[in-house]
């Protein structure tokens, strides 16, 4: 049975509110391809926040697509769900942004539709087997040194059944929230595709910030989703 002593962790390169993300790699067998184990504490959380967790792992090891981050196995060890994944060796898409911003430099054309057409291809994917990922946005979005991207972080994603095409709960960041989430409206894979929208115009625009700043009478009280006048 697979535990954490099959593993050797490496240094730590993310946190969160409920657990840790190590670079691991295996301690037998090939042990120098680096992997992540994405470790969850599932006693802090509340029973749906759990259930999240859980699907998170099923998915991951579910999915089969180069443009999805790809889940090897889990374990719960110490009331901790342990989720082995694999390691994308050029950091995520935001600090990406964010570098280039520090720099004064703009994202290659070429790059941005390379990547682009890579993340709505696996978000595809996701969508033909009824997935709404929920929080599709540049932090989930982890890249590769030859040039890769790949979509990540399942843990508020939504399986849909044939009865239930929609999806009620308010989830994802506010920034790429569509209009019907905002709203309080049922939504459906749509809402995906209006956050892979705001990631592209992310790319797209010089600074972050000034992405940011254009979008903050959008999402004001007075004018929060009114997107027939601003589409």
């Amino acid at each position: 049975m697979t535990s954490c002593k099959d593993y050797e962790f490496l240094e730590e390169i993310g946190h969160g509110t409920y657990g840790v993300v190590h670079k691991v790699r295996r301690r037998h067998g090939d042990n120098v391809q680096l992997l992540v184990c994405k470790q969850i504490q599932l006693t802090a959380m509340k029973k749906t926040q759990r259930e999240h967790a859980l699907q998170e792992a099923k998915l991951m090891s579910k999915f089969e697509c180069p443009y999805i981050v790809k889940g090897y196995s889990s374990f719960i060890e110490d009331r901790f769900l342990n989720i082995i994944m694999e390691h994308c060796d050029n950091g995520d898409l935001e600090s990406h942004i964010r570098r280039l911003d520090g720099e004064r430099r703009q994202m290659v054309e070429e790059r941005i539709w390379s990547f682009f057409l890579q993340m709505a291809a696996g978000l595809h994917y996701v969508h033909e087997r009824n997935v709404i990922h929920r929080d599709i946005k540049s932090m989930n979005m982890f890249l590769t040194k030859a040039g890769g991207i790949k979509i990540g972080d399942l843990g508020v994603a939504k399986v849909l059944s044939r009865g239930t095409p929609m999806a009620n709960t308010v989830v994802g960041t506010p920034y790429y929230l569509s209009p019907e989430l905002c709203e309080e409206k049922p939504y459906d894979q749509k809402s995906d595709v209006w956050a892979l929208g705001c990631v592209l115009y992310e790319m797209l625009e010089k600074f972050k910030k000034d992405w940011k700043s254009k979008f903050r009478a959008f999402w004001s009280p007075e004018g929060v989703c009114d997107a027939k006048n601003d589409v």
